[in-house]
């Protein structure tokens, strides 16, 4: 399990640094190349993994080509969300990236659900079929995709840059207001990181909760996340981006803090909702402020810089869990430390607003 826990987390944080780099090679060379080339490398990528399975390679060679297809992975996102940001209005991108992570959780829903049934005949499958399904969705794109940012469009130069992020690596770090949203954010993407393996310890070992239990507390996540983010996105549409995120905060902390006291599966189902709520209104929103904050040649540089700090929390998010759980011996204080980071984060997006209403 250790040795796992290194590869899982070599291959988030060299996925997440990549972001950055597809997100720029996106910006430079159209949406339709670099995200085609993942898609069709990253099938080869699973087909390496079913054959380490089949042929027991050893875990090293699987490790490798684990890190390779997560690299590939994290390169889809900054991608995708750039082409959202090229075929939406700025009214419309919060809506646009509800829809979005209605999609994205209605196949992680799925997924293991086809991976119970495929893992009957063999681990080997499992990666098998992703390969097929990758293969199946990249030739859908060849036909129906059509580029939403020629690299022509790089040519002279853009009205949108009008923060100095006009050229150089990593142009965005001389955009003020991105980098102190970036900071911020940090604090709720780490607080995210939470939910799936820190909960799931917590509510097992501490609450005394069941695997049956358990499953039905991410299921209501899921749920509630198909029901109920459209129209929190239609609504959040109408307000100021920054308030819905620094709502969003308040919801994540309250939300942990009640983890950290919970005694059983009424008060974790409580938890559980609440963390939800916060998850409707940041989620979506995120992302869309970005977009609206990017020069529109920079958009998938913007994206790129953005989803590597996404990634990291995820990422280091549970590590965090890990190490607070060890420190403090009553776990109520862990949580509320976690809680006070959303809180914090609450408060930073909440002047973040203020020095934007006093600049303009």
């Amino acid at each position: 399990m250790t040795s796992i826990g290194i590869m899982m987390t070599v291959s988030g944080v060299i996925g997440s640094a990549s972001s950055t780099v597809w997100g720029s090679l996106a910006d430079r060379y159209g949406r339709l190349r670099p995200l085609l080339f993942i898609i069709f490398l990253r099938g080869i990528a699973f087909l390496l993994l079913a054959w380490s399975v089949w042929h027991k390679s050893g875990f090293i060679v699987f490790a490798g080509f684990y890190i390779f297809s997560g690299v590939l992975g994290t390169g889809l996102f900054p991608i995708t969300d750039a082409i959202v940001s090229d075929v939406t209005t700025r009214e419309k991108r919060v809506e646009v990236f509800g829809i979005m992570r209605v999609v994205m959780n209605m196949s992680w829903a799925l997924g293991p659900a086809v991976g119970g049934l495929l893992v009957q005949g063999g681990y080997h499958w499992l990666f098998v079929a992703t390969s097929i399904s990758l293969l199946i969705s990249g030739i859908v794109a060849v036909i129906r995709l059509r580029e939403t940012h020629p690299p022509e469009k790089r040519t002279g130069a853009d009205p949108a840059d009008n923060n100095g992020t006009n050229g150089g690596f990593a142009p965005y770090l001389k955009d003020t207001i991105f980098m102190q949203f970036l900071a911020i954010a940090v604090l709720i993407f780490l607080v995210k990181g939470q939910l799936v393996a820190t909960i799931s310890v917590h509510s097992a070992e501490t609450v005394g909760l069941g695997k049956g239990e358990i499953s039905i507390l991410y299921f209501l996540n899921g749920a509630c996340v198909a029901i109920f983010q459209l129209a929190i996105s239609r609504l959040v549409a109408r307000r100021n981006p920054l308030l819905a995120l620094a709502f969003s905060g308040i919801l994540y902390s309250i939300g942990y803090a009640v983890v950290g006291f919970a005694g059983g599966f009424p008060t974790m189902i409580t938890a559980m909702l609440i963390i939800t709520s916060g998850e409707l209104f940041e989620a979506p929103t995120t992302s869309a402020y970005v977009a609206n904050l990017a020069p529109a040649r920079l958009s998938g540089t913007y994206m790129g810089a953005f989803n590597m700090v996404l990634h990291l929390g995820w990422t280091i998010g549970p590590l965090l869990g890990g190490i607070l759980t060890d420190k403090f011996a009553n776990p109520t204080h862990m949580w509320m430390v976690i809680s006070g980071m959303a809180l914090t984060a609450s408060f930073g997006f909440l002047m973040l607003y203020r020095k934007r209403v006093a600049d303009h």
